[in-house]
């Protein structure tokens, strides 16, 4: 590790301190900049080569990614019905008709749920999978809303927490926690 020591403080403090602590003290007195021309030092002057983002990379890295998916679709038995548990999700109503229904979801992507010409098949759905912040806050949430999820578990291999709820058809779908880490998406 080590210590600047500021410039207007003697320079006899940067060798007492590296002396007496297993730490390497350099007084800024000493760097020899007093008549460099510049008013202030800048992390370059201290880690040359260490290399710095800029404020334009920086910003380049917290935008939002250019593309996103627009719409995922389910084919339903009761347009009306699904919509009713997918509000109950979380999801926003955008519109609803008879034949379908369009539900929002953070970031703009849109659930089409288009009415069945038979019976839906029921089991897992692979397509697509919920994402929310916070899984025992979403988890506690949904439940309060009247739809029944199955207890949370963790994925061993991704690390997210997760948890299942069906919809009235049958569609299983998976509710997992974040894997954003702090992006915004």
């Amino acid at each position: 590790m080590k210590i600047w020591i500021d410039a207007q403080m003697s320079p006899a403090i940067a060798a007492c301190v590296t002396g007496n602590f297993p730490v390497r003290a350099v007084a800024v007195r000493d760097l020899g900049l007093r008549d460099a021309g510049r008013q202030a030092l800048t992390c370059e002057d201290f880690m040359p080569n260490k290399r710095r983002p800029r404020l334009k990379e920086e910003a380049q890295e917290q935008m939002p990614p250019p593309i996103a998916i627009g719409h995922v679709t389910l084919r339903v038995s009761d347009v009306g019905h699904a919509a009713e548990f997918y509000r109950a999700l979380g999801l926003r109503p955008v519109l609803e008709r008879e034949e379908l229904a369009i539900l929002e979801l953070r970031g703009g992507t849109h659930l089409l749920l288009f009415r069945a010409e038979g019976k839906p098949e029921a089991g897992p759905v692979h397509v697509f999978d919920f994402m929310v912040e916070d899984v025992e806050a979403a988890h506690a949430a949904m439940g309060g809303a009247g739809v029944v999820g199955t207890a949370v578990g963790e994925d061993h291999v991704a690390g997210h927490l997760w948890f299942e709820v069906t919809d009235p058809d049958g569609h299983v779908l998976r509710v997992f926690s974040s894997h954003t880490e702090g992006r915004p998406v």
